[in-house]
């Protein structure tokens, strides 16, 4: 999935770019540095490996669901207005997540045979 920060100026991000949602990934491996790191730390040591497994939504919570649980909450994070404003790698969660959170339970049988019931 592409990510893109959309700035409406030099130092201002208005909007993030996502494209590619519907395209699964299967591992990936994207490579990256901190921007912090000098070039002779680029030249000295490789850069960090970090593998991808893009999926959709429905595709985390159908089989979820399909096995019995039940979602409790589903949640999706952003860094904190004063977060965002200190560390600007994280501040386009303010306008779209990373990842969703998704709690869940799996109900006793007998609540399940109940709910088939109905």
């Amino acid at each position: 999935m592409l990510r893109e920060k959309a700035p409406d100026s030099a130092t201002t991000v208005r909007a993030v770019e996502v494209g590619g949602y519907f395209n699964t990934i299967n591992g990936r491996a994207d490579r990256w540095w901190f921007g912090t790191v000098l070039s002779e730390e680029r030249a000295r040591v490789a850069p960090f490996q970090e593998p991808r497994f893009h999926r959709t939504l429905s595709t985390w919570i159908n089989p979820v669901a399909k096995a019995g649980f039940v979602v409790e909450r589903l949640e999706e994070l952003c860094a904190g207005e004063a977060t965002a404003a200190a560390v600007s790698a994280i501040a386009d969660t303010r306008m779209s997540p990373l990842f969703p959170n998704v709690r869940g339970r799996k109900p006793p049988l007998s609540e399940l045979q109940r709910r088939s019931c109905l």
